[in-house]
């Protein structure tokens, strides 16, 4: 065996050491965890840490803070991205195998009062269920509850209930997979009315036969609009097929899982 082979449990154990002393504000700490860089770790409540759990704090310092009275409890198998910003007043649940990007936020307070200088807001819990994904720069605000496998795209701010499984983004978060589904179909017809000018809003099953100004120049002015508003990419050949306004709602519907399923795949490599 190479000596590098023979190295290797000696570095493993080391490491471990140096994760755990860097950890030891944690009330229980699960087996084999890893830091790199010097993360901040404040704890005057309660933190769980699970098995396998990864933090990065190298380039940007991660920080975790509970605050008396606060009780966070990270799950096993978690890993927190460099410069993550976690901070507990009363409850913050991260389950297990959840993935946290680069410079994500998560706390269940706002800090403030509006209006109120000096005065606390009332905290929410946070929960995070198991299999979650955070991409990077995500803020998750106080009282949210995302559900088991939901992916958060990066730069979302996420607030309320996200469903199981979902993929959401944008600010505030909303469902990429089911955007145009009951209000988001009234939006989709208000924005063919405005980019083409009609006087009044067309049927789902209107299409360029019924509305002259849906011609190619009004195509590609309907395409730059769906990207801007739905925050997607479509291809030209695939309005050129449009054949109603129903249609665009199917296209927008599947630019938005093919966005979130590249962004999935990304993460995992």
């Amino acid at each position: 065996m190479s000596r590098k082979g023979d190295g290797w449990p000696l570095r493993q154990w080391m490491d471990e050491r140096m994760a755990r002393w860097q950890l030891r504000a944690a009330n229980e700490l699960g087996h084999s965890p890893w830091v790199r860089g010097r993360p901040l770790l404040k704890n005057l409540g309660f933190l769980r840490i699970g098995s396998n759990f990864k933090l990065g704090s190298s380039p940007g310092q991660s920080h975790i803070v509970v605050e008396r009275r606060g009780r966070a409890l990270i799950g096993d198998r978690v890993t927190i991205s460099f410069g993550a910003a976690i901070h507990c007043r009363c409850e913050l649940t991260i389950g297990n195998d959840c993935e946290i990007g680069p410079f994500s936020v998560i706390h269940d307070s706002d800090f403030h009062v509006a209006g109120q200088r000096d005065a606390y807001d009332e905290p929410a819990p946070v929960r995070i269920a198991d299999r979650v994904k955070l991409g990077s720069r995500v803020t998750v605000m106080r009282g949210t509850s995302i559900g088991e496998g939901a992916t958060v795209l990066s730069g979302s701010v996420v607030a309320g209930q996200i469903d199981a499984g979902s993929v959401v983004g944008g600010v505030p978060a909303r469902p990429l997979g089911s955007g145009l589904e009951g209000n988001g179909t009234s939006d989709l017809v208000g924005l063919v009315t405005r980019v083409l000018g009609l006087q009044t809003p067309p049927a789902l099953d209107d299409g360029p036969g019924q509305i002259p100004a849906w011609d190619s120049l009004g195509s590609l002015k309907l395409l730059l609009a769906l990207e801007e508003a739905y925050e997607v990419s479509i291809h030209q050949e695939a309005m050129k097929n449009a054949t109603s306004v129903a249609a665009l709602s199917a296209i927008v519907e599947r630019a938005s899982q093919a966005r979130g399923a590249r962004w999935v795949a990304h993460g995992s490599q």
